[in-house]
């Protein structure tokens, strides 16, 4: 029968150790400030000529930036917001297209998720900009 060397059996432990450790480039509160939400779960929208405010579910409320001239989105009834990198969720910080339907044949804007609203965010929003 043969023996695992001390040494191998301690350099196994210590990588074992290693691996489980928490990874110091994740910090826990990461999660936590980047918000997430699923495009069906917009409820409302208000936009001006530069920015969309949706509500995703019953109290979230997001400010998307858009980019560049979007036309009729601050007059559109219906709005669509569509990740771009490939998941079903949109999270701040990522990009986004929005596209208004109105009477003009929509074409798609590229927006970005600048943040998720605090209540105080959403009370100091001119009655015309909130969801």
């Amino acid at each position: 029968m043969r023996r695992i060397s001390p040494i191998l059996a301690s350099t196994a432990l210590a990588a074992l150790v290693v691996a489980c450790a928490p990874n110091p480039t994740i910090r826990s509160g990461d999660r936590a400030e980047r918000r997430c939400f699923l495009p069906m779960q917009i409820t409302n929208f208000r936009a001006d000529a530069t920015r969309v405010f949706v509500r995703a579910g019953v109290s979230s409320v997001y400010e998307l930036q858009l980019a560049g001239a979007c036309l009729d989105v601050d007059d559109s009834m219906q709005l669509a917001v569509v990740p771009t990198r490939g998941s079903s969720s949109l999270c701040v910080g990522d990009r986004a297209e929005v596209i208004a339907r109105s009477p003009s044949p929509a074409a798609p804007c590229s927006a970005y998720i600048s943040r998720r609203l605090t209540e105080e965010d959403l009370a100091a929003l001119p009655s015309r900009l909130r969801p």
